[in-house]
């Protein structure tokens, strides 16, 4: 498929409602898909905040809730992605995030590094 000598690509996703859609992707540029995992991936992260806060919860716990709740919406459909610099980096960012909630700020000596 081509628009103007563009090439375009599409992909299907199902929505909530299960209804079957077409995304159109431009010049490989999937942004608007890389956020929209990373909105659906933040709010399963918020909604899982009062156990990632919690210090009876181990971390080994709370890295499988993040392996297995929070991975897995931020990398669906990503299999079909074309990624710019940006959108890695966006990707790591919050991946470091969540791990840096997880496991605290990293101390190196006596100063601490965020």
């Amino acid at each position: 498929m081509e628009r103007d000598n563009e090439p375009m690509h599409m992909h299907l996703h199902y929505e909530k409602q299960g209804q079957l859609n077409a995304e159109v992707i431009i010049n490989g540029c999937c942004c608007a898909a890389v956020n929209a995992r990373l909105t659906m991936a933040n709010r399963a992260y918020y909604e899982l905040q009062n156990h990632m806060k919690s210090r009876i919860i181990s971390r080994n716990i709370k890295t499988l809730l993040h392996k297995t709740l929070i991975s897995p919406v931020l990398t669906y459909g990503a299999e079909t992605w074309v990624l710019s610099k940006q959108d890695e980096h966006r990707l790591s960012t919050f991946e470091r995030k969540i791990l840096r909630r997880i496991y605290g700020p990293v101390t190196d000596g006596a100063a601490s590094v965020v």
